[in-house]
């Protein structure tokens, strides 16, 4: 790991708070403003309906149930070397 200056630890700590104060001063100002609304969708005129429906309603589709299935295998590990992992 490299050493750093004190100075410059310093710098970057402040700059993270800096950034940090800033971000809660964009989202502050962000929520407290008044919103302003303009056309919806729910002010939107939506055309009349049929009185009766044009074809009728198609069948439910086919569902395929597939078994429950269990995968076994050999649990082994490789990663240390002779099988220590360092716990006696």
């Amino acid at each position: 790991m490299m050493k750093m200056k004190k100075g410059t630890a310093i710098a970057v700590a402040v700059g993270g708070w800096a950034a940090a104060l800033a971000s809660a001063a964009a989202l502050t100002y962000n929520l407290n403003r008044p919103l302003h609304f303009g056309r919806t969708a729910a002010q939107v005129a939506l055309p009349s309906l049929p009185t009766e429906p044009t074809e009728p309603a198609a069948e439910p589709e086919k569902v395929l149930y597939m078994p429950t299935i269990t995968i076994v295998g050999d649990a082994h590990r490789t990663s240390a070397p002779g099988g220590s992992r360092g716990v006696d």
